[in-house]
This record gives C-alpha cells, sequence and structure tokens, in this order.
C-alpha cells in the first residue's frame, strides 16, 4: 500500500510526489540484481485507486543511488509518481462559490440602516451558507493538525462574512441613536407650521 499525501500546507496548490522503492533483502547485488524491464516505462492507475483528486502525471524509474549498508551490498529499484491536481474542481467548487457568498454578504451595506430583517438575513444565511458549503468539502480531506492554504482561505472568507455581520450591527447602533437623540430635541418644539 502507498500513502502519499503530498504538501497539505499548499493543499490543493501543491504537487504530490510519491517515491518508492524495491530492495533485495535476502541476496546480494552480486548473486541478484534488479533491473527495469524497459526505459520509461508508463504506470497506469487503477480505478480503484483513491485520490484527493490528483491525477497521475508522469513516472520516473531509475536504480537507487548507494544501496551499501552495513548488511552488505544490495540491489534496488526506484519509482518516482508525480502527481497533479485538477484546479479547475477547486475553483468551482470552493473558490469562486466563497468569493460569491462573500460578495452576497456585502449587499447589506446598500440597505438602509433600519431594514433590519433584510440585513439579519442576509447576513445570517450567507454565515451560514459558508459554514455550510466549507465543511461539506472539508468531509473528503484528510485530517492535518498543522495550518493550510484552504484554512487560510476560510479564515479570510469567514471574516469578510462576519465584518459585514458587524458592520450591520454598528450601523443599526449608530441609526437609532441619532433617531433618538433627533426626538428628545425636538420634543419641546411645535411640528405644526403655517399654512
Amino acid at each position: 500500500m502507498l500513502v502519499c499525501e503530498g504538501s497539505m500546507k499548499i493543499f490543493p496548490f501543491d504537487q504530490p510526489l510519491c517515491t518508492f522503492s524495491m530492495e533485495s533483502i535476502s541476496y546480494e547485488k552480486s548473486d541478484l540484481k534488479y533491473v527495469w524491464k524497459e526505459d520509461n516505462f508508463v504506470l497506469i492507475k487503477s480505478p480503484n485507486l483513491k485520490t484527493s483528486n490528483a491525477y497521475l502525471e508522469r513516472n520516473r524509474t531509475y536504480e537507487c543511488a548507494s544501496t551499501g549498508s552495513w548488511r552488505g551490498n544490495y540491489s534496488c529499484l526506484q519509482v518516482e509518481l508525480i502527481f497533479s491536481r485538477d484546479r479547475t474542481f477547486y475553483f468551482a467548487t470552493i473558490f469562486i462559490p466563497g468569493l460569491i457568498l462573500v460578495t452576497s454578504s456585502f449587499i447589506t451595506f446598500f440597505l438602509e440602516w433600519d431594514a433590519v430583517p433584510a440585513r439579519t438575513i442576509i447576513g445570517v444565511t450567507t454565515m451560514l451558507n459558508y459554514f455550510t458549503t466549507s465543511n461539506s468539502f472539508r468531509r473528503t480531506l484528510p485530517d492535518v493538525a498543522n495550518l493550510t492554504a484552504m484554512n487560510v482561505w476560510d479564515g479570510v472568507c469567514m471574516c469578510f462574512v462576519f465584518a459585514s455581520f458587524i458592520e450591520f450591527v454598528i450601523v443599526n447602533c449608530t441609526g437609532r441613536r441619532n433617531v433618538k437623540s433627533n426626538i428628545s430635541s425636538n420634543a419641546g418644539s411645535c411640528s405644526i407650521s403655517k399654512v
């Protein structure tokens, strides 16, 4: 079984490189020598192989550089599998929908300050939509402990969506305060005008 996840720090912009070698452990190089049957043969990926949207781009085969050890000198062959990721998939399922949801949250900037139901619905809906979209995609990825490019993208998008929601709260509070001060300053004056 071969496990190769690539660099999750820059996922999905990484280019996974998987290297594995085959070495004789019973017979030394003088008794048994591994050689590739033909140069630059092509490996075909099994359809049952599950990858995180990584496609085998090319492979390199060669003999191991030096396999001499305290046990002796053994024959060794090495294979490098170079994968590439379909970035279009990630742009279509993560980046563009995230961008649309963030810009949708900015619609509240153009609404009247006292349009509380509309502003609330847009703010909460975009936030929940972003969480749902992001989490459904995250289930397909392997768990990693360190920060990845996808985490940074999610964090920045959530900050923008949350900032638009905070802007709504600040504008609403400021608008209410101004209305209350206008009502209290006009309380002693007569609002009837001469015709």
